[in-house]
């Protein structure tokens, strides 16, 4: 899956749907499953039309046809489930394995790359964070993403074609590249997921001391959460109505987006685009010209360093509201509403579903394709149909 969300996905996906479909006609009559999925799919192709429309605005812009290519995952997956002969079950098994062997063979070629990369110059940072996951040019926050929805997800291990040995150990490979490629706040997330997994498994552990333990836990995951809210604290919150800033302009992580939703919400009100949105091709264009007006560092040509230009939204509710409007923005909530309802509310799957909804608050997770990948992936396996042959 790692692999399809590389520039060769759009290509991939269209000939493999192709074939599926074709396989439809062939056999026998086309068996069109929309009742047994309900609105959860439909929603999602919606979602990738209402983009389609704000694309085709501007079609002649440069960017158009390189972010629509991102965004056809969104069309091409589901339509895949929908045709497909499986059972929902196998469907889920599969994607969950397809997930796991992505993620190990990303970390064979990352692990083989930094090796290299050590033999060169003897520096062991480069099997950590960032210099590790750039060897197949992926960010180390989404392949710590993959990770983590991979051990998160609720699978019937009697289903997998493997043994149990061998899940235990692929899942132990997985939480080893978490370790090496994640930041400290995922690491604590999947610590707490397994260990709870581990005691729900347990029958014969009695239930107080399982919530002895994880109140522990509780308490040991909140020490980064307090230290990071510490750094926060001397925050100047005032720079974020500033008029103009200056090059050494003190900004962090939360003062950034703050400005950037602020001026996602310029965009909107100087363009009179809260219906259509500016456009897909052109959302980014409007941004950079908002960080100009507000004299934002803007890089040096000369060192190559684009500055505040190279960043986009940093969070996909704002992106896709400048993008495509109030209605694109309903569309998307919607999406995330149907998933917490097809889940039935259950723990597991819930919290992933509210985990990327969170996500969505710090990066613009639908602007990189192998965020597209995954979330198409994601919601084929959440969406359960209505009824299960």
């Amino acid at each position: 899956m790692l692999l399809l969300s590389r520039p060769i996905s759009t290509v991939a996906l269209i000939v493999l749907g192709i074939v599926v479909i074709l396989s439809q006609f062939i056999k026998d009559k086309p068996k069109i499953i929309w009742s047994r999925w309900g609105v959860g799919i439909s929603l999602i192709i919606l979602f990738f039309f209402v983009y389609t429309l704000g694309y085709f605005r501007f079609i002649d812009h440069p960017e158009a046809w390189p972010r629509f290519e991102k965004k056809s995952p969104l069309f091409f997956i589901p339509i895949l489930w929908v045709l497909s002969r499986l059972r929902w079950q196998d469907i889920q098994t599969r994607i969950y394995i397809w997930l796991c062997l992505s993620i190990l063979l990303a970390g064979i070629i990352m692990i083989a790359g930094s090796t290299i990369a050590f033999v060169q110059t003897g520096d062991w940072n480069q099997f950590f964070y960032h210099s590790f996951t750039n060897h197949i040019q992926i960010s180390a926050i989404y392949y710590s993403l993959f990770i983590v929805t991979a051990l998160a997800l609720p699978i019937n291990v009697a289903d997998l074609p493997i043994s149990d040995s061998t899940h235990r150990i692929i899942r132990s490979a997985l939480f080893g590249l978490l370790l090496i490629s994640a930041s400290k706040i995922f690491i604590f997330i999947s610590i707490g997921i397994l260990l709870h997994r581990w005691l729900s498994a347990r029958q014969k552990i009695e239930l107080r001391w399982k919530r002895m333990v994880l109140l522990a836990l509780a308490g040991v995951l909140t020490i980064p959460v307090l230290i990071r809210t510490s750094s926060l604290l001397d925050t100047n919150l005032e720079v974020i109505t500033q008029d103009q800033y200056k090059y050494d302009t003190r900004l962090n992580g939360l003062t950034l987006r703050l400005i950037q939703v602020r001026l996602g919400l310029e965009v909107l009100s100087l363009e009179n685009a809260w219906v259509t949105g500016v456009g897909p091709a052109m959302n980014k264009t409007k941004l950079d010209d908002r960080y100009k007006a507000h004299n934002m560092y803007t890089g040096n040509p000369e060192l190559g360093d684009k500055g505040m230009l190279a960043y986009n939204y940093h969070n996909q509710w704002v992106e896709t509201s400048v993008a495509v409007g109030l209605p694109g923005l309903s569309v998307l909530l919607l999406i995330f509403g149907s998933l917490i309802f097809s889940v039935n509310f259950r723990r597991a799957e819930a919290s992933i579903v509210i985990v990327f909804a969170i996500f969505m608050f710090t990066e613009s997770f639908l602007e990189r394709q192998q965020g597209v990948v995954l979330f198409a992936f994601l919601t084929s396996i959440l969406f359960k149909p209505d009824s299960i042959e």
